[in-house]
């Protein structure tokens, strides 16, 4: 609901799914690899201007992979705040939370853009990544995004 042209599907979603088979820990490393290069970590510089996260801001990453972004809010939203991942992948999931060791403002679940596993109005702010492209469903991932996000939250695609 509230989105134009209806349910938008992602037409390569089964090619997608072929090459970024995150469930695969070579993949995974690889990819982790790719999130320490320098265009990346600018990406990572933009989004945290963009964002603006405030201490004690409680923000989801969705398809946060290995971390990087978690660990970067979660020391911009201080001991206050909180920041949560969530990502398909079990491999990258355990590689976040081996990069997130000894943060107690952090927690990775395993979970669905599609079908986020938390509360209504649960977030200050929602963040998705380069994540968008392997969502086979984006109206609802959106959807999602909007029913977790507080009154007045904000979202960061």
């Amino acid at each position: 609901p509230g989105f134009v042209g209806g349910p938008a599907r992602c037409e390569g979603a089964a090619v997608a799914s072929m090459v970024t088979d995150w469930s695969n820990a070579t993949k995974a490393a690889n990819l982790q690899a790719e999130y320490q290069k320098s265009d990346v970590v600018r990406q990572r510089a933009g989004i945290l201007a963009l964002l603006q996260p405030k201490l004690g801001d409680r923000i989801l990453d969705v398809g946060c992979g290995p971390g990087y972004l978690v660990r970067e809010l979660a020391e911009a939203v201080g001991e206050s705040g909180y920041v949560e991942g969530c990502d398909p992948s079990a491999a990258m999931c355990g590689m976040a939370e081996v990069r997130l060791e000894g943060l107690r403002n952090t927690f990775v679940r395993i979970g669905s853009a599609e079908t986020l596993p938390y509360e209504d109005g649960s977030f200050d702010a929602v963040v998705f990544s380069q994540v968008l492209l392997y969502v086979p469903d984006v109206a609802q991932a959106l959807s999602e995004a909007r029913r977790v996000l507080r009154v007045g939250g904000r979202l960061l695609i």
